[in-house]
C-alpha cells in the first residue's frame, strides 16, 4: 500500500465517523429545540387555563415565543452544525478513546497527504501510514462518537411527545381551544374552560302524555348540577283568548358513569 492509498483509506474512515458525529449533533439539537417549544406552549397554556389572558398579552407572548424559538434554533441546531468539525477533531476523538495509538492517527491525518521529494521523509511517511493503518484495523471510528447526550435529549423529547399525545386524547376540545388561543391570539376565542352545554335533541315538540329523553353534556368547567327550565303555555280559561305561561324547574340527574352528562325524561 503506497502513501496515497493509506491516507485515502484513513481519510474515508474518519469522514464516515465525522458524518455520524454531525448526525448526532443534529438530533441532539432537534430534540432540545422541540422540547423547548413544547415547554413554551405548555407554560402559556397553563397560565391561560388558570387565568384567561387578554388578547394583547397573548400576542406579546406569541412574539416572545417566536424569539425564544429562534434563539433555540440558532444555539442548539444551526451553530453546532455550522461549526467547523475537521478531520483532526475526529482523529483526536479516536485517540482519546484509544490512547495506545500514541498520536499516530493525528499525525497521519496532518502529514499523510504531504508531497515530499526527500526520499527519507517519504519513507518515514510511508512507515507512519502503514503502522497507523495496522494499529487501527480493529477500531471502529464511528463507535468512538459519544451518543449519550443525544440519547438523553431524544428520550426526553419522546416522553414529552407521548405525554402530549395522551393529553390530546383525554382532552381534545381543551387542547384544540388552547392551541387556537396560543397561535391566533388576535382571534376572538372562548377561554379554555368555558362551560358549554350540548343539549339533545335540541328543539323538539313534546306531545301531551308522551315522554322525551333530554340529554345535556357539559364541557369546559364541570358543573355540579343542571337545572331544566320549561314553560307550559295554555289558555287562561275556556272563554278567554289570553294565554297563560307557567314556568317550572327540574334538577336533571347526573350520569354516574359520566360526571359531565345529565339526563331527564
Amino acid at each position: 500500500m503506497n502513501t496515497r492509498e493509506g491516507y485515502a483509506e484513513l481519510q474515508k474512515r474518519i469522514m464516515d465517523a465525522r458524518r455520524v458525529w454531525k448526525r448526532s449533533l443534529f438530533w441532539t439539537g432537534f430534540a432540545i429545540v422541540l422540547t423547548g417549544i413544547i415547554a413554551l406552549l405548555a407554560g402559556e397554556a397553563v397560565v391561560d387555563w388558570l387565568m384567561p389572558l387578554p388578547s394583547p398579552v397573548r400576542i406579546a407572548l406569541l412574539a416572545v415565543g417566536a424569539c425564544v424559538t429562534g434563539y433555540l434554533l440558532y444555539k442548539y441546531l444551526i451553530r453546532p452544525l455550522r461549526a467547523s468539525l475537521t478531520l483532526r477533531d475526529v482523529a483526536l476523538n479516536v485517540e482519546r478513546n484509544h490512547p495506545n495509538l500514541e498520536d499516530r492517527l493525528v499525525s497521519s491525518i496532518e502529514f499523510g497527504d504531504r508531497e515530499s521529494t526527500d526520499p527519507i521523509e517519504a519513507h518515514m511517511l510511508q512507515r507512519l501510514l502503514e503502522d497507523t493503518t495496522q494499529r487501527t484495523t480493529g477500531i471502529d471510528f464511528k463507535a468512538t462518537i459519544d451518543h449519550s447526550r443525544t440519547r438523553k435529549h431524544v428520550g426526553i423529547a419522546a416522553l414529552v411527545i407521548v405525554g402530549c399525545f395522551i393529553l390530546a386524547l383525554l382532552f381534545p376540545s381543551e387542547i384544540h381551544t388552547s392551541l387556537l388561543r396560543v397561535f391566533t391570539p388576535w382571534e376572538k376565542t372562548d377561554p379554555i374552560l368555558t362551560t358549554k352545554l350540548t343539549i339533545e335533541p335540541g328543539n323538539a315538540r313534546i306531545l301531551r302524555g308522551k315522554s322525551l329523553p333530554i340529554h345535556v353534556t357539559v364541557t369546559g368547567k364541570s358543573a355540579d348540577k343542571v337545572v331544566l327550565t320549561y314553560e307550559n303555555t295554555h289558555k287562561r280559561d275556556a272563554s278567554s283568548s289570553e294565554m297563560e305561561t307557567t314556568e317550572q324547574q327540574i334538577n336533571m340527574l347526573q350520569n354516574p358513569n359520566d360526571k359531565r352528562g345529565f339526563a331527564y325524561e
